[in-house]
């Protein structure tokens, strides 16, 4: 009787520990809290491919154009405050970190508005003289913290206090 209750009591601590690691990866959207915990978006998986006429020598589907509305500079890059760069593949609602080529599901464009698990938007600044488009969020301009998950491989937004630069 002993041990069925200790082997009880381990599956139980066995269930609370995978409850415990499955919370931690699950995570809070870049909102205007300060909570450091991240909000994943869906996994990086096979997309159906565009149309051959509609890529370009790397691949990748039609990438969105982000205007901003002040002057006359547009672009496809999008920095966060780190100065990672993603690209949104309109072709296959796809957003692409630029410096691995990972691709994670489920992303639109609205104008100068992201979507994905919930609404960004791009704003523009300029750093060191040269103007970028930037990723925040929609309330406060202030700029996203973006990573790739180790564990999952899962897209991670954060909210920072960082305002969009106009140096």
């Amino acid at each position: 009787m002993t041990s069925t209750r200790a082997r009880r009591g381990l599956v139980t601590r066995c269930c609370i520990a995978l409850a415990f690691i499955a919370a931690i990866s699950a995570g809070v959207a870049c909102t205007t809290t300060t909570d450091p915990t991240p909000t994943p978006t869906p996994s990086p998986s096979p997309s159906p491919s565009p149309e051959p006429g509609n890529m370009d020598s790397n691949g990748v589907g039609k990438l969105a154009v982000f205007f901003d509305p002040d002057s006359d500079f547009e672009t496809n890059d999008v920095y966060d405050v780190n100065g990672d760069i993603i690209q949104i593949d309109t072709d296959r609602s796809l957003l692409i970190w630029k410096a691995t080529g990972s691709e994670h599901e489920d992303w639109s464009v609205d104008g100068n508005d992201l979507i994905g698990n919930q609404r960004y938007r791009v704003r523009f600044g300029s750093e060191n003289g040269e103007q970028r488009a930037y990723f925040t969020e929609v309330g406060p301009a202030t700029v996203c913290d973006l990573r790739i998950g180790e564990l999952f491989g899962t897209l991670l937004i954060f909210a920072t206090s960082t305002p969009v630069p106009s140096s």
